[in-house]
């Protein structure tokens, strides 16, 4: 019985570490303005949003977009407000604030696991908020 309810623990935690860590190395991504770290998180598509712009783009047209962010706008941090996932772990999601040298941003990211990422969870929406 114990072996039963250590390996139950097991699958039903697994997949919660993948999202803290695929979490963690998107806000790293984040708070050094690398939008080549950050792409590497993108699906083949990406809905992005940024101050009430948007479309949906390819993974190397978001990437292009978001290195052009940031190099108009000096990151200085980013922090998780909160984040979460829905019932089933179907899809996960993050809200963060993104400082910056002119102001903050509200993040916000979608993620869902998608037959192209293997299992993982990939970014399929990403918006800037000011």
């Amino acid at each position: 019985m114990h072996t039963f309810a250590i390996i139950a623990f097991l699958l039903i935690t697994a997949p919660m570490l993948g999202q803290d860590t695929e979490i963690a190395a998107i806000s790293d991504a984040l708070s050094q303005g690398n939008a080549s770290r950050l792409s590497a998180f993108f699906d083949r598509s990406v809905d992005l949003m940024i101050e009430g712009e948007g479309e949906v783009l390819s993974r190397d047209q978001a990437r292009m977009r978001l290195d052009r962010f940031f190099a108009n706008h000096e990151i200085t941090s980013f922090a998780v407000v909160h984040k979460g996932a829905a019932k089933g772990n179907a899809s996960n999601y993050c809200i963060g604030d993104l400082k910056t040298s002119k102001k903050t941003y509200r993040v916000y990211l979608y993620l869902k696991p998608t037959p192209s990422s293997e299992g993982a969870f990939r970014i399929v929406e990403l918006r800037f908020d000011s």
